[in-house]
């Protein structure tokens, strides 16, 4: 498996997983790669049940017109 990091300073490097001769940090570098995946799969699955959320709150605030909270005008001298 080859990832490619990406550094601060937007230097990119490419690693070959499966040539790490040691089989524990090979493990240990595959676990953590595929936590890694899982997390941004998860962050996308939240980042859209929350638009779907607020979609749905503007949707039902807007048939309560009763709720709408109208700016004070401001009063000129």
């Amino acid at each position: 498996m080859q990832i490619t990091v990406k550094k601060k300073d937007d230097q990119e490097i490419v690693y070959d997983l499966n040539a790490i001769a040691n089989e524990q940090t090979k493990a240990n570098v595959m676990f953590s790669v595929e936590k890694v995946k899982i997390t941004e799969i998860l962050g996308e699955i939240f980042a859209v049940a929350g638009n779907a959320f607020r979609s749905s709150i503007e949707n039902t605030l807007e048939q309560c017109p009763e709720a709408e909270i109208k700016p004070e005008p401001v009063e000129t001298e």
